[in-house]
């Protein structure tokens, strides 16, 4: 019987520290992604100015010609 109670703390154990270890493979993930998707977004903004400035600019040139 004692071993039974030995056996079921140890595997209590054992899934409370994979459940630890899941969750944090979780979270780590999602701030990869959101890290991810905030450099993306900062990169398509930074395209989005450079086109609208040459835009611009071309809209400038072909006024002055």
């Amino acid at each position: 019987m004692e071993t039974f109670i030995i056996g079921a703390k140890f595997i209590t154990k054992i899934g409370l520290l994979s459940g630890v270890v899941l969750g944090l493979n979780h979270w780590l993930n999602f701030v990869h992604d959101v890290q991810f998707k905030f450099k993306t977004k900062s990169k398509e903004i930074r395209r989005e100015r450079k086109n609208h400035e040459i835009d611009d600019l071309r809209e400038k040139l072909t006024g002055r010609g």
